[in-house]
C-alpha cells in the first residue's frame, strides 16, 4: 500500500502557554452559581493609542478564553469580566502602574509591569494601567492578582490574596452587576485596511516588533495564521466553533485545548469546521478532496505536560487513556485516529493508531508487541518517529501509553531522560471522498502520575 503519511510540524501548545493560577476566587459566591456575577474591570488609565476590550472568565483563581474579539461564553460556575486596555507598546503615565501582557489563544502570558515583553509574531501586545490603593469603594471592588515570571496567579475578586514573596500584588478598579456589551475592535487604518472580502471586523495580523509611535494591531480572527479563542459563530449546542485553520480553544477544566490543526497548506486543504463542549465532547467536521492521499489536517484534543516543559519519561508512573470516537467512514474515508505523543518539544514523535481506514505509517515494520489487550505492530522511520498501529480497528476502548513508551525504551529507542511534552488525540485525514464527513468524540480522558 502508497505511504500516506507526510512528514508535518506540529503547531505547539507551548507556543499558548495557559496562565497558571493557584488559589481559590473566595467569597465571591461564583462557586454553583447559574447567573454569576459580571465585573467591569476598567482601566483608570488615560494612556493613548487604539482603545480595545479584553474579554474573559474568572473561576478559581483563574482568567481562561481572554479575548479581545468576541465575548466568551463563560461557564456556569466562571464569572465573565471585561476590562479597557490598549494594544501595543505600553507607556507609564503618571504615578500608575502599566501591567503589560501577550495575548493569543484566550490566554494572557509574559505579564509584566517593568519593560514590556517581546511577544510571538502570533500574539498581541496589550496594556492597561493598575488603579490606585487597592480596596472598595463606594460600589466599586478591587480585582487582585499575584505576579510572577509572567504569570498571574490566585485573581481574586474578593479579599486580597496572599502572595508568595517572590511575586507582587496587582489590583484593578472593578464593579459588580450587569455589564453593557464590550466594545469593538478598533477599525484599521486605511493604510492597513483587510484585503477584499475580509470581514469587516478583521484586523492585520499582530506584529512582535516593538514601536514607539504606534500601537500593535490586534491578530484578526479570520486569518489562517490566528489563534484568537473566537474566531466564528457557535452554534447553539456547541461552546465553541471555529474554521480558522489553525483555530483552537481551551476547555472549561482548562486542561486540554481543541486544535482544528489544518496544518498542511501546501496541499491546499479543504474545509473543516471543529465545534466542542469540552475534552470529552467535541467534533471535526471536514471535506477533503477524493483521492487523496497526503495527510491534509489533523484535528485533536491536545494536553501539554509541566507547562509545555515536559517531565522526564523517568518520571512516569502510570500514562493511560480511555477514549471513544466515531469517523462515519465511507468507501472513500483515507483517515486514522491516533494518539500523537511530542518528546522533547518536537524532536520525537510516537503515535497510537487505534482505528484505520486507508493509511500506511511511513517507514517499516520493525517489531510486534502486546499491551492494552491489543497486538501492535511497529513502524519506524528514521530515530524520530514511531508509530503502534493495532491489529484490528477500536473505535472505543483504554489505551496503556506508558507501556508502548517503556517498550520504545526497552528497546534503546527512547531514553529515561526523554521529556514527554505533549499528548494529542484525533485524527490525521487524507480525504473524505470529496463531501463532508464528521469524526466526533464522544469520551475522552487522559490519567498519568505525574499529572499534566
Amino acid at each position: 500500500m502508497a505511504d500516506h503519511r507526510k512528514s508535518r510540524k506540529l503547531v505547539p501548545l507551548a507556543a499558548v502557554l495557559s496562565v497558571l493560577v493557584a488559589a481559590a476566587v473566595g467569597g465571591y459566591a461564583l462557586a454553583g452559581s447559574r447567573a454569576p456575577e459580571t465585573v467591569n474591570l476598567a482601566s483608570t488609565s488615560g494612556a493613548s493609542g487604539q482603545h480595545v476590550t479584553v474579554t474573559a472568565c474568572l473561576a478559581s483563581g483563574k482568567l481562561t478564553r481572554v479575548s479581545v474579539a468576541a465575548a466568551p461564553k463563560c461557564p456556569a460556575t466562571s464569572a465573565p469580566l471585561y476590562w479597557a486596555a490598549q494594544s501595543g507598546p505600553a507607556g507609564a503615565s503618571g504615578q500608575h502602574v502599566t501591567v503589560t501582557a501577550c495575548l493569543a489563544s484566550g490566554k494572557l502570558t509574559r505579564v509584566s509591569v517593568a519593560a514590556a515583553p517581546k511577544c510571538p509574531a502570533t500574539s498581541a501586545r496589550l496594556h492597561w494601567a493598575q488603579s490606585g490603593p487597592a480596596g472598595a469603594s463606594g460600589q466599586h471592588v478591587t480585582v487582585t492578582a499575584c505576579l510572577a515570571s509572567g504569570k498571574l496567579t490566585r485573581v481574586s475578586v474578593a479579599a486580597a490574596p496572599k502572595c508568595p514573596a517572590k511575586s507582587a500584588r496587582l489590583h484593578w478598579a472593578a464593579q459588580p452587576g450587569t455589564a453593557s456589551s464590550p466594545s469593538p475592535l478598533p477599525r484599521p487604518s486605511s493604510s492597513s485596511s483587510p484585503s477584499p472580502g475580509s470581514p469587516p471586523s478583521a484586523a492585520p495580523s499582530a506584529s512582535s516588533s516593538p514601536s514607539t509611535t504606534s500601537p500593535d494591531p490586534i491578530p484578526a480572527t479570520t486569518s489562517p495564521s490566528q489563534v484568537q479563542t473566537a474566531t466564528s459563530t457557535s452554534p447553539a449546542s456547541w461552546a465553541w466553533c471555529s474554521s480558522a485553520p489553525l483555530g483552537q480553544w481551551t476547555t472549561p477544566d482548562g486542561r486540554f485545548d481543541l486544535y482544528n490543526n489544518e496544518w498542511n497548506t501546501s496541499y491546499n486543504p479543504g474545509p473543516q469546521t471543529i465545534c466542542g463542549n469540552s475534552e470529552s465532547d467535541w467534533q471535526a467536521v471536514s471535506n477533503q478532496r477524493a483521492g487523496n492521499t497526503a495527510v491534509l489536517t489533523a484535528p485533536s484534543v491536545q494536553i501539554p505536560y509541566n507547562n509545555s516543559n515536559g517531565y522526564p519519561l523517568s518520571d512516569f508512573s502510570s500514562l493511560s487513556s480511555s477514549y471513544a470516537e466515531n469517523m462515519h467512514a465511507v468507501a472513500g474515508t483515507d483517515a486514522e485516529a491516533m494518539y500523537d505523543i511530542w518528546l522533547n518539544g518536537l524532536n520525537k514523535e510516537v503515535m497510537f493508531w487505534v482505528d484505520d481506514h486507508g493509511q500506511t505509517p511511513s517507514g517499516s515494520v520493525v517489531a510486534t508487541t502486546t499491551f492494552s489487550g491489543a497486538t501492535w505492530d511497529l513502524w519506524q522511520t528514521g530515530g524520530g518517529y514511531w508509530a503502534f498501529v493495532r491489529k484490528g480497528n477500536a473505535s472505543s476502548g483504554t489505551v496503556d501509553l506508558l507501556a508502548g513508551l517503556k517498550y520504545l525504551e526497552s528497546r534503546g529507542d527512547l531514553a529515561a531522560t526523554d521529556k514527554l511534552w505533549q499528548v494529542n488525540f484525533g485524527w490525521e485525514i487524507c480525504s473524505t471522498a470529496g463531501a463532508p464527513e464528521t469524526f466526533t468524540v464522544s469520551n475522552y480522558s487522559v490519567n498519568s502520575t505525574p499529572n499534566s
